[in-house]
């Protein structure tokens, strides 16, 4: 390859900043801070007004040297109370956010510039001109920053400066080494030939790796050599490589965090703790040798930021979109493909691998034994309430090895998370799946887990309230072997199997609705297609087969019941099958709504209505008698106090079948908070039209005849029905409704003609309070008689 002769700096030879102490343990933190400057050249230099300059929000003078000082060559110069030669309160910041410290010479220009903690806030600027950094770290009280080389420099206080426990004011620094005798030959050939920039689950600082490669014929000493980059061309990418680190010809090197063992099996031969950035634009690594020289350079990302200034990969100026090689997903690096080729073109030479391959040719399978087997099945988000604290312990995910064979599960985990994976679960070493075999996992309250998740390392898997939330599993190649993203709108990016950002989603699930496979183990990569949400929670053992049958418009929502005079836990919503023949309502949802849509109800697997029959949908108050589907949680329909409020049925697809919106006389729907003319309150005919609602406790809202549907709601219900859950509806009195806003308007009474003949509506009373258990079970009997 070609040797890339750019430097990210020079060496200063001036004066430098060789160790501080800002944060200290006296009752006045004031009394215990002091600086140390160190002369690294070979002259007496004049201090005479030179100043010492300290930023918390913005630069000001600390202290200004007196005429006559001066530094001689090799020494070392510290000012602070009680301590060095010149006794002052240099009042430094003591971090919490990017602070500073600066040296200005008597002419006005900065001599040396030390950043430390991360932040950056106030934008202050390094020696490089730059405010993203490298900072040097935060320290303890009573602990210094001191040069990590004595007296030198690269201008990357990251790299420069380490946390001293034993600071040595106007001495040699502790962790100072002797400066490496820095000797390249023009032979050394080492790149970077694979690295994990996204890991699977948590993404700590701990868990990315980078593999180098020596396709030269000798062996390269990388003693002082380094990496640097991720989200900007200045980042740090921890320390210098350690004296005496080599790579020999044709052989692999891995420098990681202290976790990567988890992941690839065993310790990086370098251990350092970096993160590379997740290529929201463009990201990269770049590998410098001792003499602060580009010897190798790796982009990677969809889209270029050009504001970054990457290098070019073939080293003849900035970087272009064609030098972008890709994204990884989660779990997956990028490599050479084949294993070693430089071209000097990262577009041609780097590729994104679904397996990783540490000390391994690039291209070659991981060998992890079922990684396209085994398949998320059923998991339990949203055990108990909207309230997750009510969840702890309780919520669990079910897999299923859809092979032949017993796999082992050694070096697999489970992630979830609400905007991106912050929880992981390693399934322990030895745990084994049986071929066709489930394998629960559970917090301490779930009943017949496999495996117990402890209390501190709970599942938190999130509800899915507001945004698609996720749960993945990964395997031990390492790479992924199963995502499932359920809810909404996906405004986090969350990325599906197939690499892209997720466009279908598994349902949000309702309190106590699990999310299962409408078939055990199958998987088109596609959350909404293979999954859906059910009452009939099946942890461990096969899902109930759902039948996803898609709506011929036969099935209405006949009636409601959206006040009941006992209020809360007492409402009910009646299914009428106006069709010929009956219908499957598998995975069919009632959702209502009083703002936005919401899903209520889920029909479990088995749920058939007959031709010509009634299904009563309840609260728990409603009688067990009359009740055919009993809600986890309350249906609370609104009561229609401002605008209008809505009912409606959607198919296993998720096409609607009946939508009733109802409201007060005069109601209109709402404007969207942006001021378009964006309603949520959309009836069947693309318009606003509406019932009115119930003028008394207990009175519902019902269709006559049983069935019949002009998509007006207006038209179509009576307002003041005598309840008959699950059976015939009685005559009405009242009826009508209005068009809120929409294009059709207000129609009067129960028929359906266009001038409002009120011929079909009769009297009838309400029946409220203590009558309605009558009325259930007159209902009832009736039902069944005309069964």
């Amino acid at each position: 390859m070609n040797l890339i002769l750019l430097t990210l700096s020079a060496s200063a030879q001036d004066i430098l900043i060789n160790e501080f102490l800002y944060d200290s343990t006296e009752s006045s933190d004031g009394d215990g801070e002091w600086l140390e400057l160190c002369n690294p050249t070979k002259d007496t230099v004049d201090l005479s007004g030179w100043e010492i300059e300290s930023a918390g929000t913005s630069w000001s003078e600390s202290y200004t040297f007196a005429d006559g000082s001066t530094i001689s060559p090799g020494e070392y110069l510290v000012v602070g109370p009680g301590v060095g030669e010149v006794d002052f309160s240099p009042d430094l910041q003591n971090g919490g956010g990017t602070d500073g410290v600066r040296l200005i010479d008597g002419d006005g220009l900065v001599v040396d510039t030390i950043l430390y903690d991360e932040g950056n806030s106030n934008l202050l600027e390094d020696d490089l001109g730059s405010t993203k950094g490298p900072f040097a770290p935060d320290v303890s009280a009573g602990e210094s920053l001191a040069r990590r080389t004595d007296c030198q420099e690269s201008s990357n206080n990251g790299n420069d400066f380490y946390q001293e426990s034993n600071p040595t004011p106007g001495k040699k620094n502790n962790g100072a080494a002797e400066p490496v005798e820095c000797s390249v030959s023009e032979s050394a050939d080492v790149v970077i030939n694979e690295y994990l920039a996204d890991p699977p689950g948590s993404d700590s600082n701990d868990t990315h790796w980078v593999e180098l490669l020596n396709i030269g014929t000798e062996t390269v000493d990388l003693s002082d050599w380094m990496l640097v980059g991720g989200t900007s061309p200045s980042g740090s990418l921890g320390d210098a490589f350690p004296a005496g680190t080599t790579i020999a010809a044709g052989e692999y090197l891995i420098i990681g965090g202290s976790e990567v063992s988890s992941t690839i099996g065993d310790d990086p031969d370098v251990v350092l703790s970096f993160s590379l950035g997740n290529a929201s634009n463009s990201d990269g690594l770049m590998l410098l040798d001792c003499d602060e020289l580009i010897h190798d350079v790796a982009l990677y990302g969809s889209s270029l930021n050009k504001d970054d200034e990457w290098p070019s990969c073939d080293g003849t100026g900035l970087a272009t979109k064609d030098d972008l090689p890709g994204k990884p997903g989660s779990g997956e690096t990028m490599g050479r493909l084949p294993d070693g080729t430089d071209t000097d073109d990262c577009g041609a030479d780097f590729a994104v691998m679904s397996f990783a391959t540490p000390w391994s040719e690039n291209g070659l399978a991981g060998d992890c034994d079922g990684a396209d087997a085994i398949k998320i099945n059923e998991f339990l988000p949203n055990p108990d309430s909207e309230d997750t604290s009510a969840d702890d312990g309780r919520e669990w995910v079910e897999l299923y090895n859809t092979s032949s064979s017993a796999v082992e599960l050694t070096g697999w985990s489970l992630s979830w998370g609400t905007s991106s994976y912050s929880g992981t679960y390693a399934i322990p070493s030895g745990t084994t799946i049986e071929a066709g075999g489930y394998l629960l996992i559970g917090g301490v309250y779930v009943e017949g887990a496999d495996l117990t998740l402890e209390k501190d390392d709970d599942f938190s898997m999130g509800a899915a309230s507001s945004n698609a939330d996720a749960v993945q599993l990964s395997h031990c190649g390492p790479g992924v072997a199963d995502t499932v993203i359920y809810g909404s709108a996906n405004e986090d990016g969350w990325i599906d199997d197939t690499g892209s950002k997720a466009t279908s989603f598994a349902p949000k699930a309702s309190a106590g609705e699990s999310l299962a496979r409408r078939t055990d183990g199958v998987d088109t990569d596609d959350s909404g297609t293979d999954f859906v949400s059910t009452s009939t929670q099946t942890p461990g053992e096969a899902n109930p087969e759902i039948s996803c049958e898609t709506g011929d418009f036969t099935i209405k929502i006949n009636e409601f019941s959206p006040d009941p005079a006992n209020s809360t836990g007492h409402e009910w919503i009646e299914l009428y099958n106006a069709g010929s023949a009956a219908v499957a309502l598998d995975d069919w949802q009632i959702e209502a709504g009083t703002s936005s849509w919401s899903s209520k109800f889920t029909f479990p697997a088995g749920s058939i209505i007959e031709p010509g029959a009634f299904i009563l949908l309840g609260d728990e108050g409603v009688p067990a008698e009359g009740r055919d589907y009993t809600t986890e949680s309350n249906l609370s329909l609104g009561n229609a106090s401002t605008g209008l409020d809505g009912v409606r049925l959607l198919d296993c697809p998720g096409t609607v079948q009946d939508t009733i919106l109802y409201g007060k006389e005069d109601a209109t729907a709402e404007v969207s908070d942006t001021g378009s003319e964006d309603y949520w309150e959309i009836d069947d005919l693309g318009t606003q039209t509406y019932a009115l609602f119930p003028t008394d406790d207990d009175l519902t809202i019902g269709r006559f005849p049983d069935g019949e549907d002009s998509d007006d709601n207006s038209v179509d219900f009576c307002q003041d029905m005598s309840p008959t859950p699950g059976a015939a509806n009685a005559d009405c009195t009242t009826g009508g409704g209005g068009n809120g806003g929409g294009s059709l308007g207000p129609s009067k009474g129960c028929s359906k003609s266009s001038d409002g003949d009120p011929s079909k509506c009769s009297t009838g009373a309400g029946l409220a309070g203590p009558l309605w258990l009558v009325g259930a079970i007159v209902a009832l009997r009736r039902r069944r008689r005309e069964g």
